[in-house]
């Protein structure tokens, strides 16, 4: 399985997610190897997470329910940590598959929130690109590309289109924007 189908599978089957996330530089792995974020269970805050990267642990800071204060021996952690248990990961070591530890847990809801954010920002682009030309995907093309024409979409393109490219056409963006389109 690919590290992305994997990393979306994970935060998909489990109850907890990550906000706030905040990135910065590090010593050894570059201009966004540190972070700082906020674990949530459901939707209640129940940590905050840190990373130096540094290759050092990676730091939580639990919060009591009770208390609203740090506390490393929360119920909360006891259930974050009976979560981690149920999960496993792909690792070239072994038999091909490790359980999660509480630290490596974090790292794909960090890796999902990253990803989520740069489809984010991808739709936006499109969705600018839209207003003024055609754009469009081929199903030749590999995930991340695709091709423009200079012109509004409308019927006139659309025609051009598929008398040019015919079934080899995956998908034309404009189309899931209704107010981009053009009579």
């Amino acid at each position: 399985m690919s590290e992305v189908k994997e990393m979306k599978k994970l935060a998909e089957s489990t109850a907890y997610h990550i906000k706030n996330l905040k990135t910065g530089p590090s010593s050894e792995y570059g201009p966004n190897g540190s972070y700082t974020c906020t674990l949530y269970r459901d939707k209640k805050r129940v940590a905050t997470v840190f990373e130096a990267g540094d290759s050092g642990p990676i730091n939580f800071e639990w919060l009591d329910s009770t208390s609203r204060r740090a506390n490393e021996n929360t119920p909360e952690r006891k259930l974050y940590l009976e979560e981690v248990k149920k999960h496993t990961y792909h690792t070239e070591y072994n038999d091909g598959t490790a359980i999660h530890s509480e630290e490596t847990f974090v790292g794909p809801l960090v890796a999902n929130f990253e990803y989520k954010a740069i489809l984010k920002k991808e739709e936006a682009k499109l969705k600018r690109l839209c207003k003024t030309k055609t754009v469009f995907k081929l199903k030749s093309q590999s995930e991340d590309q695709y091709m423009t024409c200079n012109r509004p979409y409308g019927l006139v393109i659309y025609t051009f289109l598929h008398n040019k490219y015919g079934d080899d056409i995956e998908v034309i963006y404009n189309e899931r924007y209704p107010n981009t389109l053009v009579d």
